[in-house]
């Protein structure tokens, strides 16, 4: 029975059109919907049954910036915005050429970086890297560019730069040539994107086709939609698990949060906390296992680790990411005195799985594969879209069998009834359904591809010159040899890269020049690479630039500069956690059970702890002294150490007592400053 007061959990996703992007023919829309659907089966092709050569599929997974983005984005506001200029069929006809000659001569090119190149190939290297750094300022922007072009200068001019940075400077040549090379243009990052990132991307299409994000949604309404401030958690648990698929902050945000936020608001959020609460979430996506970003192929690429390792490092540190996040907003909604939502709006967690708990099935065989069965993440991510197409055709004929019974059931019937689905537009996993998530793939890649090929310009560079070894001793001058100082200023790269650049990009680049130095000083390389990982996520909410904080205000319509503010209070967690694990290991599972166990459970109070500190509330609100020691023993927490974690839960407990004696004398006295603990909204 239909309840006309249930409130709406259906996620809808609408594409708007930016200020850059075209409105094409139907010829040319046709074209590039053949393309992509092309370019998908390539990828699945090559990377599950017929292998192709590493360099001949990274050169031919180039072509998704290379023609998508000229085709798509015009070169300036005042280039045409409904048909494409000669210099765009220009760019992609000489893009398809030099493709063609580097699918034609990978031998020569896999020697590329240690040989002298021919003229064919320095050509071929120039126009590739002109035409991947001008697809990258259309879909990117700027700052990536001017970057990568500052450190092809620095190969260029290296007798001209003064003291420790001055080398005996490259010839244009042998630039071209490099960049050619799998130490260039088709190196590491644009591996992890063709081999890797592609496939789980795909996934993520055919998932979503599905209508598993609703599922997402009902799941999080169903289990946190009754507590306290309610709302507020319904976007942190919906984040998390739609971070799972996604992989990107500002799409988290423009899913989830065009339900969260205005909920959040009518439930009594101020609009700028409203949005706070979603960017941090959703910026949190992208440190959330399985998926995490294109980010960690690339970091199990540079360290050479199965993927699963990194999906495993990864899963405490986020664990207590959205931990503390939740123990921030249910102190704000004890503060405030919010409530949740009533039942009778809330959607039923064992109706929804009963109903559409199958389409979770996909994301289950790919986290088996990869973590039970230690398999490659191709084999995962291909084994997970035969299961995300399997479930529901299976759900196809099981409600058939329902509406029909087994003794009228007859084979045939089903049969043409399954026919006739595939062809229609209506059913999720029709030829229709699959041919467009098929083409939506290559679109969704273009940022990832752009930003990877112009990384591996960036990392090329640094290292046909080695100034990434100077970059590294520089650090150790600057820290003073001490590692503390060195995280600062690794955190600091991090934040100002994460300002102009996406998070992939930001991470490569800082991982090059800093990682080494962090290294050299002690750390764990899985340690460091997972440093500047989550650095660079967390630059995406940090002011003035903030993207997912800007998306957030445009739904909660307030200030955007409020909400980054805002979220870089209440998100504090998300610049503690790299320093927890750089300090304490078993974070990363690197370490015994019980290691590991003590690790976690230490960081998880001490994470509370500061929510409370910060919040100024625990089980009432409070005062200078129980807030000062919250604070103080969540620092000592954080950090391992048998003494500070003996000392951090003494302080706890002290606190704890003062807030016990207040709360009591409160409840004696019958004041209205009322004590909270958490609670459901009464029915």
């Amino acid at each position: 029975m239909n309840d006309p007061q249930k409130i709406e959990t259906r996620v809808t996703v609408q594409d708007e059109p930016g200020p850059m992007q075209r409105t094409l023919g139907e010829a040319v829309a046709a074209g590039l919907l053949v393309f992509g659907v092309a370019m998908s089966l390539f990828h699945i092709i090559g990377l599950g049954f017929y292998p192709v050569d590493p360099i001949a599929l990274r050169s031919v997974h180039l072509l998704i910036p290379l023609v998508l983005v000229f085709a798509l984005l015009k070169r300036g506001k005042r280039s045409p915005g409904r048909r494409m200029s000669v210099f765009d069929w220009v760019a992609i006809g000489a893009g398809l050429v030099a493709v063609a000659y580097t699918v034609t001569h990978t031998e020569e090119i896999q020697f590329s970086a240690a040989s002298v190149p021919d003229a064919w190939m320095i050509t071929a290297g120039a126009l590739l890297t002109l035409l991947t750094l001008e697809a990258t300022r259309r879909i990117i922007g700027l700052p990536l560019v001017v970057i990568a072009v500052i450190f092809l200068l620095y190969a260029y001019l290296g007798p001209y730069f003064p003291g420790m940075l001055e080398h005996r400077g490259k010839s244009l040549g042998r630039i071209s040539g490099y960049l050619l090379s799998d130490n260039g243009l088709f190196g590491v990052p644009i591996h992890a994107s063709a081999a890797y990132a592609f496939l789980f991307v795909l996934f993520g299409g055919f998932l979503r086709a599905t209508g598993v994000s609703s599922v997402f949604m009902d799941l999080a309404f169903a289990f946190a939609g009754r507590t306290r401030g309610g709302p507020a958690k319904v976007a942190i648990i919906s984040s998390c698990l739609f971070g799972t698929i996604s992989g990107s902050g500002i799409a988290n945000v423009v899913t989830t949060g065009s339900l969260t936020i205005p909920l959040m608001k009518k439930t009594g959020y101020k609009p700028h906390f409203a949005g706070a609460v979603e960017s941090i979430a959703s910026s949190g996506g992208m440190i959330t296992p399985p998926v995490m970003g294109s980010a960690a192929f690339i970091m199990a690429e540079m360290l050479n680790i199965p993927y699963y390792e990194v999906i495993l490092a990864a899963a405490i540190p986020a664990f207590i990411y959205y931990a503390a996040l939740f123990w921030m907003v249910d102190f704000e909604a004890a503060r405030e005195g919010l409530v949740g939502l009533r039942r009778e709006e809330l959607p039923n967690a064992r109706q929804v799985l009963t109903s559409s708990g199958y389409l979770l099935i996909p994301l289950g065989v790919l986290i088996y594969v990869l973590v039970v069965e230690f398999s490659s993440p191709i084999r995962a991510s291909l084994l997970s879209m035969v299961a995300s197409i399997g479930v529901v055709w299976v759900k196809e004929a099981v409600d058939y069998f329902r509406a029909e019974g087994l003794s009228g059931a007859h084979p045939f019937a089903l049969a043409r009834a399954m026919i006739r689905g595939l062809f229609d537009k209506k059913k999720p996993m029709s030829l229709p359904g699959m041919f467009g998530a098929l083409a939506e793939g290559p679109r969704g890649m273009m940022e990832v591809a752009a930003a990877c090929a112009t990384a591996g310009v960036v990392v090329g560079m640094i290292s046909l010159t080695g100034v990434g070894l100077k970059f590294a001793a520089l650090l150790i001058d600057l820290s003073g040899g001490h590692l503390f100082p060195a995280l600062v200023l690794t955190m600091i790269v991090c934040i100002i890269l994460g300002m102009g650049l996406p998070a992939t990009a930001s991470y490569i680049v800082t991982v090059a020049v800093a990682a080494p130095a962090l290294i050299k000083m002690g750390v764990s390389p899985l340690a460091a690479h997972m440093f500047a990982f989550h650095f660079s996520i967390v630059s995406g909410t940090t002011p003035p630039v903030a993207l997912a904080a800007y998306a957030a205000a445009a739904i909660a319509k307030t200030s955007p500069l409020a909400v980054a503010f805002t979220g870089m209070r209440i998100g504090i967690v998300a610049f503690v956690v790299p320093f927890m694990f750089v300090y304490a290991p078993p974070l990363l599972m690197a370490g015994s059970p019980g290691e590991v166990a003590v690790a976690t459970v230490t960081a998880f109070v001490g994470c509370i702890l500061l929510a409370a500190g910060i919040q100024g509330i625990m089980l009432v609100k409070a005062e200078f002294a129980d807030r000062a020691l919250f604070l103080v023993a969540s620092m000592l927490l954080i950090f391992p150490g048998f003494y500070t974690d003996m000392t951090g839960l003494g302080l706890a407990a002290v606190g704890l007592l003062i807030q016990f004696r207040r709360k009591v004398r409160l409840r004696l006295s019958g004041s209205a400053f009322a004590p909270v603990a958490p609670s459901s909204p009464k029915e």
